[in-house]
């Protein structure tokens, strides 16, 4: 809301608890990061920067433990 964008702008949002991510249009990012810089929310203060979002590992890595006999 205070930045003043669309909703329809705003993709994914995952909010936890320290931190929280959300995903926006490469064109208003700017806009976000300037209208939030020095805000507060429920009285504290919000730090916010480009986050780059990493590639999934689809390929699950095992180790094989082998009983050799002595």
């Amino acid at each position: 809301e205070k930045a003043g964008i669309q909703r329809a702008k705003i993709g994914k949002v995952e909010i936890l608890r320290e931190f929280s991510f959300f995903e926006i249009e490469a064109g208003v990012a700017e806009k976000v990061l300037k209208t939030m810089k020095g805000a507060k929310i429920d009285g504290r203060s919000v730090t916010i920067q480009y986050a780059e979002k990493k590639p999934l590992n689809k390929k699950k890595k095992s180790v094989k433990k082998s009983r050799r006999s002595r």
